[in-house]
């Protein structure tokens, strides 16, 4: 588990583009001045589209290669994408480096490091999720810092108006900078990650094989099962859980149980197909505001400093987000943890422009925004885990979180060409996640439902 902190602690630099967009989009202009951050800002949902197709094939390659070494080789990708972004003079040199590798990188060792946990712990998939997702919240945290460090050493503040207005002029030390602070970011990941990928341990199949045997003495015995979609719900499990759920997908015909299936028959399920539209929904909100909340909050504060500060104390709101997200579904189940928080999400989304008020205001609402986000990516694990079972885990989560980097991908792609004000971005963000939520308790029946169905 500690390996895993230590790798999602450097791929969580994910977030940092929020921060440094500021710097490579000035030094990309240094090139071509017609580069603006209607451009830059679609190398992120890039970046997440490519993790999403890898962790595909992560759970593949983890099996052939051991967790281990497909840590390795992503973690080799993902620092070459760094130090080669050094070297990216080009929008498309940079989409190729910070955007496909970087997310080939980041899908090699994103699930397979959680999958090691939850497989050795099994009785604390939540808090063992959280914690490893939690580095991935806490790494913007520090290498937030140091890229303005390297970068912008003295604070410097983007041109308010004039040619250069929002931007850092060709001939400022931010932009001249920006190379070696790609480098020095590199040969850190690289030290980070060596580290993290050789204490990710191998999980004991013997152990796996004799815990499925237990499970399924119990089960023929008749006694009754734990299930925490069903604790989630308030109701209780009958030895049969697992039948009753996957009589939820009338049109498939299956002998596989649902707690048991690979991502194909996973698929064919309606059941997965809801629970996918709704991490789309919950999902997209704050994924956006972290890579573009500090493009906006520049027009209303000049402070470089101030911002990466306040980007950087955020994400350790997000990795407190994702453990204190996961304690509590440990305690209520996944799904009643998310149907709070996504209605409380879409506030939090909504009053967002309104806090540009205050230094202070802003500060708070922002660590709320992140403090929420992460729990998307921490909630969704167990409850796909619960529904879908462990053996391929990591492969059955990738095809369910794919869809929100396709979605997203849409939607920062609309809203960048709009070149929509954060008044209006915002309240159709609050509007999305709110049908998360409403997406959220229809699912919570239709799992009721299909139980019901079952036991009638």
């Amino acid at each position: 588990m500690c390996g895993g902190i230590l790798l999602h602690f450097v791929i969580g630099t994910m977030y940092n583009w929020g921060n440094i967009i500021t710097y490579v989009t000035s030094y990309l202009r240094a090139y071509d001045p017609s580069i603006s951050y209607k451009d830059t800002v679609k190398i992120y949902p890039v970046a997440l589209a490519v993790h999403g197709v890898t962790l595909l094939f992560s759970g593949w390659v983890s099996k052939r290669v051991g967790y281990r070494n497909c840590c390795f080789l992503g973690s080799f990708i993902f620092v070459s994408a760094t130090y080669l972004a050094s070297v990216s003079t080009t929008f498309s040199e940079l989409m190729l480096t910070q955007g496909i590798m970087f997310g080939l990188g980041m899908g090699l060792t994103y699930t397979v490091p959680i999958s090691s946990g939850v497989q050795l712990l099994p009785q604390h998939q939540g808090v063992v999720s959280g914690l490893v997702v939690a580095g991935f919240g806490c790494g913007p945290f520090i290498f937030g810092a140091l890229s303005s460090r390297f970068a912008n050493p003295s604070n410097d503040h983007v041109d308010q108006d004039g040619q250069f207005a929002s931007y850092y002029p060709p001939n400022s030390e931010v932009v001249a900078n920006v190379p070696n602070m790609y480098r020095n970011l590199a040969l850190i990941y690289t030290v980070v990650m060596f580290v993290g990928s050789m204490m990710v341990s191998e999980p004991d199949v013997n152990i796996s094989r004799t815990t499925t045997s237990e499970k399924s003495n119990i089960s023929t015995s008749g006694s009754r099962q734990y299930n925490p979609i069903n604790a989630g719900l308030g109701v209780e499990a009958d030895a049969d859980v697992e039948e009753s759920i996957e009589d939820v997908s009338s049109t498939t015909k299956t002998s596989t149980s649902i707690h048991n299936v690979n991502p194909l028959q996973m698929i064919l399920l309606p059941l997965s197909w809801h629970m996918a539209l709704c991490l789309a929904l919950t999902g997209v909100g704050g994924l956006y505001l972290a890579v573009s909340s500090k493009v906006f909050a520049q027009h209303y504060f000049e402070s470089d400093s101030f911002l990466t500060t306040v980007a950087s104390t955020a994400a350790l709101f997000n990795a407190l987000g994702r453990i204190v997200w996961g304690v509590i579904s440990d305690r209520y189940g996944p799904l009643a943890t998310l149907t709070g928080m996504s209605v409380f999400f879409s506030f939090i989304i909504w009053y967002y422009p309104y806090t540009m008020t205050s230094e202070a205001f802003f500060a708070v609402w922002t660590f709320l925004v992140f403090f929420c986000e992460g729990s998307n990516f921490v909630l969704y694990i167990p409850l796909c885990i619960d529904c879908f079972g462990k053996d391929n885990a990591t492969s059955n989560y990738a095809v369910l979180f794919l869809v929100v980097p396709i979605f997203n991908l849409v939607n920062i792609f609309l809203l960048a060409d709009l070149e929509v004000d954060f008044v209006t971005t915002t309240t159709v963000l609050s509007a999305i996640t709110f049908a998360g939520f409403v997406c959220l308790v229809s699912l919570s029946l239709h799992i009721r439902h299909s139980r019901n169905k079952s036991t009638a």
